[in-house]
């Protein structure tokens, strides 16, 4: 071999040998550099591993913390649900007696004391309680007549009112003279003895607490009361009406939206009348809610 061809050659090799020198240092920076980014890598991931971990521990504490407060609320919330309770209790206990002590004594509105007034009128205020009576019937006569529908939230079927003038006028052997004891100057009875049917006008529900009554003409007169909701039959009660003493009927029906009620029979107390009349002085209700 010539000496030009062997320079030749040996510039060739040390040419190959530079780019494979090269190559490999382009090979060991290529994988530094991966290196270091796996390196990277695995430290990002150990430092989210770290804060997820914090984050876990501190919602952890916030949440046994808000456990811890719940539970107190809910005693301070419990303890507040039986102190109000017995508050209404007690209230609904002197309501019912202040009523009692009106009707049964035969007090009128001005025998009353002011306390006792004012305290009747806040309890029913305080207690989601209405007092229905027929004095703020519109466009009353001086007589009688029939209760609009409408009047207090509720439709009367059958249902008449009479004026206290009117009443011991007309009326003075009958029991319409000793059912205007709690002071209102007009109060109810079912119209020719038919039934009385007393429901609400917007289809809502209410409670009845309690209503007061006395029989018209016949002693010992059988009354019959029904608590409807949508035409079903939901409560029922019996009870003896006298004529000279009109009296608190308890009841505390839920929920209803219809209340029936239908007098029949007994001895008559005057040669007068013979008719199954009876009296409604007042309605101790709730307020209304919605049908569910």
């Amino acid at each position: 071999m010539k000496l030009g061809d062997r320079i030749e050659n040996a510039r060739n090799e040390l040419k190959k040998l530079s780019e494979d020198d090269a190559e490999e240092t382009a090979l060991k920076t290529i994988a530094n550099k991966k290196h270091q980014e796996d390196l990277e890598a695995e430290e990002h991931r150990q430092r989210y591993i770290q804060e997820c971990a914090e984050m876990e521990k501190a919602n952890a504490a916030r949440n046994q913390q808000q456990m811890r407060e719940w539970e107190i609320r809910q005693g301070i919330d419990s303890e507040r649900a039986v102190i109000e309770a017995l508050t209404r209790q007690n209230e609904t206990e002197e309501f019912q007696q202040l009523l009692l002590k009106q009707v049964s004594t035969g007090l009128k509105s001005s025998e009353m004391s002011d306390e006792d007034e004012l305290t009747l009128a806040e309890l029913s205020k305080h207690t989601n309680r209405k007092m229905i009576t027929f004095n703020g019937i519109p466009n009353a006569t001086t007589n009688c007549g029939g209760i609009p529908n409408g009047y207090e939230g509720f439709n009367w079927d059958n249902v008449g009112y009479i004026n206290e003038y009117f009443a011991r006028a007309q009326y003075k052997d009958c029991g319409f003279v000793n059912a205007f004891s709690n002071g209102g100057k007009y109060v109810a009875f079912n119209w020719a003895a038919n039934p009385m049917l007393i429901s609400s006008t917007n289809k809502h529900v209410f409670d009845v607490y309690s209503l007061v009554a006395n029989a018209a003409h016949n002693d010992n007169l059988p009354l019959t009361i029904t608590g409807l909701q949508r035409g079903n039959e939901t409560y029922k009660k019996t009870v003896t009406l006298q004529l000279k003493e009109p009296q608190i009927i308890e009841l505390n029906w839920p929920r209803i939206d219809t209340l029936h009620l239908q007098a029949s029979g007994d001895s008559p107390h005057s040669k007068w009348f013979d008719l199954s009349q009876f009296i409604l002085s007042c309605l101790n209700i709730g307020l209304f809610q919605t049908a569910s």
